[in-house]
């Protein structure tokens, strides 16, 4: 059964609340407490410890990409660079978008990790 973003905010905030209120609490008990996996409680232990404790964003997901951003993606996949003479992969791809005139024009900052691209 998949949930909805609701129920992933409202998991999110009680596993917030749950590290707030104890501290000393491990990670095997936050796991039984929440009922979500290891890696759910740690990738959002991790978003917690970014952000400011009164910060409610961190309970939403993350936002997607600004759509200039995406466009400029495939832009580069599709029509890569006269100099590379192949397919462009992901890192490449970051490479040119941090030099990428347009994003830079628009004050917009790629993603820096190559698994979102």
């Amino acid at each position: 059964m998949q949930q909805t973003q609701l129920q992933w905010v409202a998991d999110r905030a009680q596993l917030r609340i749950l590290r707030l209120q104890n501290p000393t609490l491990s990670i095997a008990q936050l796991i039984k407490a929440t009922g979500h996996c290891r890696n759910w409680v740690k990738k959002s232990l991790a978003r917690f410890k970014l952000a400011a404790s009164e910060d409610q964003t961190v309970l939403w997901d993350r936002s997607p990409l600004h759509p200039l951003i995406v466009e400029r993606i495939l832009a580069i996949r599709h029509d890569p660079p006269a100099n590379l003479k192949r397919i462009p992969g992901p890192k490449t791809i970051a490479y040119y978008l941090q030099k990428d005139p347009l994003l830079l024009e628009h004050g917009l900052k790629p993603p820096s990790s190559t698994s979102t691209i």
